[in-house]
């Protein structure tokens, strides 16, 4: 990872890597009752690209080790040259006044799900009044709201205030809204600035974190989890994040992010392997669109080439759908030459020979007289 310039936001998480036997060490169940690993992941937003990794036994609660390893991700961060500001997000399972505590030691800023079924977040929840509600966009089937509100943890002078965002969502549906017709609460505790429209939103970007963990799964094989002993798993997970990383710079030096959305593993192999190999992979024959084709090779190779992502991608496509008629075209010719062959064969072997044929070469005509 490269520090940036400016601010850094990660967003932390955990994942199960579910395993099969019951000889893997240190292999439990936890909260979703599979056996596996729960290994800690922290990822850069922007990038996708995974900045820290710790293997856990199956069975560690969310919580276990969170403070350790936000040590240990945010000294690593300043390592790699991240001079700004430092912004970090969490789901409700890290929810702990230790960790806040911790990030705030450390000077970072942060976004922090909390549960709102706990008693002391339904009680703040409830207190805020109607008119505080303020709509946001939403799906065309419901309607959601966002309101802050104050919460106090702890008494005396151990009482500490935090601002408390909340979203609420219902459907408005008719059918469905006679099944739900209750709202939905999603509360976050932050110190960031900003309205609370505009905090909710750049909370709700946390779920980015996913595609990273099912690219870290299916990009580079962390899905499989292979040898019986913990700390061969344990550098299993390293050179996985190694791979999943590569992937990401690669993406970013060959620029085949559009609009800057996060790209899978699978997409950059076939944009930048699959069909420019399968392109000049054609033994030194020329294709029917040799330019085109030319063109897109070399601008996919060159990392210098300042070719936009949509284009180039149209390019190949079209050189891959010439590539495909082209073969179309020769193999139908290929089968009609081979198959007037053949017939011509078969014609020639079953035609009997002539008499004057058969007198020259001295062998008795075995044609019947008429």
């Amino acid at each position: 990872m490269v520090g940036p310039a400016g601010d850094l936001v990660i967003d932390v998480d955990s994942t199960i890597c579910q395993v099969v036997g019951k000889a893997k060490q240190g292999a439990g169940y936890g909260y979703t009752h599979k056996l596996g690993y729960h290994p800690l992941l922290a990822t850069r937003a922007d990038t996708g690209e995974i900045i820290h990794a710790r293997m856990r036994k199956g069975s560690a609660n969310t919580q276990r080790g969170a403070r350790r390893f936000i040590d240990e991700l945010i000294a690593r961060a300043r390592r790699a040259g991240a001079t700004g500001g430092l912004t970090i997000r969490f789901d409700s399972g890290f929810w702990s006044n230790d960790t806040i505590t911790v990030l705030n030691r450390l000077n970072v800023r942060y976004t922090m799900a909390v549960r709102c079924s706990s008693k002391g977040i339904n009680d703040a929840i409830t207190a805020i009044p109607d008119d505080a509600w303020t709509p946001i966009d939403y799906t065309d089937d419901g309607e959601a709201e966002v309101a802050e509100c104050a919460y106090t943890t702890g008494v005396g002078k151990r009482a500490v205030t935090r601002r408390l965002i909340v979203r609420r969502t219902r459907l408005t549906d008719k059918q469905q809204s006679r099944l739900w017709p209750d709202w939905r609460h999603f509360g976050f505790l932050t110190d960031l600035d900003g309205t609370a429209v505009e905090v909710e939103k750049f909370h709700r970007r946390h779920a980015v974190v996913e595609l990273a963990i099912r690219d870290l799964k299916e990009g580079a094989r962390l899905e499989h989890v292979p040898s019986g002993n913990f700390h061969a798993n344990s550098a299993w997970l390293q050179c996985a994040v190694l791979a999943h990383n590569l992937v990401r710079w690669t993406a970013i030096a060959g620029k085949v992010r559009q609009d800057n959305q996060l790209v899978v593993a699978r997409t950059l192999r076939t944009r930048l392997l699959a069909i420019p190999g399968r392109l000049v992979n054609r033994a030194g024959r020329s294709l029917d669109s040799t330019d085109r084709a030319t063109s897109t090779v070399t601008e996919l190779a060159d990392p210098h080439s300042q070719w936009t992502p949509v284009s180039a991608s149209a390019t190949a496509h079209d050189a891959w759908a010439s590539l495909v008629r082209a073969r179309s075209i020769r193999g139908r010719q290929a089968w009609r030459s081979s198959a007037g062959r053949i017939r011509s064969s078969h014609a020639s072997t079953n035609r009997a020979p002539s008499t004057t044929a058969a007198m020259s070469s001295g062998v008795p005509s075995r044609r019947k007289s008429s």
